[in-house]
């Protein structure tokens, strides 16, 4: 899941299979989850993939992602 900001007056409790990523501002969640939906971001997510019939990212492999920094005009045109 990405997460703009941590939820009020509510507990948020992620199963273990989930991760959250969270973000600073909602351009950022968008242009996150469209480079991650994207061909080249779902190749890297598919190449950290573990497991045969249940995929599973790690953790770590996640936090060691190393996603593209886009200019102003690249993040609107991906909005």
């Amino acid at each position: 899941g990405i997460v703009l900001e941590k939820p009020e007056n509510q507990v948020w409790i992620p199963g273990q299979t989930m991760t959250i990523l969270r973000t600073k501002n909602k351009e950022d969640a968008i242009v996150l989850y469209m480079f991650l939906r994207s061909r080249v971001g779902q190749k890297i997510l598919s190449n950290l993939k573990t497991g045969g019939t249940i995929g599973n990212i790690p953790s770590r492999a996640l936090r060691n992602l190393k996603v593209p920094l886009f200019n102003e005009t690249q993040k609107r045109s991906l909005i």
